[in-house]
């Protein structure tokens, strides 16, 4: 037999699921709105960022991921990646 605090915690996890499913969807509704040229500034910012940082400039190997749903796009930095001879996954 369930018991309360089971029963509570249960709604507590279902409700923070909840939560986070909306979270998502407003985000990536915000982000399609975002222009390409926002995107594309954001990208260039994410680029000369990363070359500042000591343990990218240090990195043989870098995991990134294929921008989708509006997300900073991901090409240049790929880009720079084979350029300094990095291993990309």
């Amino acid at each position: 037999m369930p018991s309360l605090l089971s029963e509570t915690h249960d709604q507590v996890k279902q409700d923070v699921l909840a939560e986070q499913q909306r979270l998502r969807k407003s985000l990536r509704r915000q982000r399609l709105t975002l222009s390409i040229h926002t995107r594309r500034n954001a990208e260039q910012s994410v680029v000369r960022h990363m070359r500042r940082q000591p343990h990218f400039v240090n990195a043989q190997r870098v995991g990134l991921y294929l921008n989708a749903f509006g997300e900073v796009p991901t090409g240049a930095l790929i880009q720079l990646c084979f350029k300094l001879r990095k291993t990309v996954y």
